[in-house]
């Protein structure tokens, strides 16, 4: 099954450097095959057993490189439903993908306005009608969600749904 995988805090602003074709060969030798990494912020597409999942790849990330980085995986099909179920322009979404359950599911963000979110299953739909650079509310919704997130642009959500076919 071809799934891809999600690495939160990679490439950000000089910390937790990655190497994108060394990280396609930590994936190549746990057994993941057909790997392809998309830009620097630690996105891979692959094909693998199932035993390939968020806790075993962690794992192998922070042995690799000395990161203790949260990881989500989403396949095809749960990427497709990601680009189905927006509920906003998408010229200015970015998407939360969530690394578990969210402890709390609804976060007053109206002191952000025109900026706001919307849950939906494991990820949470971010509205920036001014882009995501001085975005004040991802960090306030990170602090209260309870679990690790990881925000990606639409166009690379929407590459990545193809790198996963």
């Amino acid at each position: 099954m071809r799934r891809v995988a999600l690495l939160r805090g990679v490439n950000v602003g000089g910390h937790g450097k990655v190497a994108m074709p060394a990280l396609k060969t930590v994936f190549e030798d746990a057994g993941a095959k057909n790997v392809v990494t998309y830009i620097q912020s630690g996105n891979v597409a692959f094909s693998g057993p199932a035993s390939l999942n968020e806790k075993r790849l962690a794992s192998l990330i922070e042995k690799a490189f000395k990161l203790n980085v949260s990881v989500t995986v989403r396949t095809h099909a749960q990427l497709g439903a990601v680009i189905d179920d927006c509920p906003f322009d998408t010229g200015v979404t970015h998407v939360a993908f969530l690394c578990g359950k969210p402890k709390v599911h609804h976060i007053d963000v109206s002191q952000f306005e025109p900026v706001k979110y919307a849950e939906h299953g494991g990820e949470l739909y971010l509205y920036l009608p001014e882009g995501v650079g001085r975005d004040k509310m991802i960090p306030f919704i990170d602090r209260r969600i309870g679990v690790p997130m990881t925000v990606r642009n639409w166009n690379t959500v929407t590459k990545l749904y193809e790198l996963s076919s």
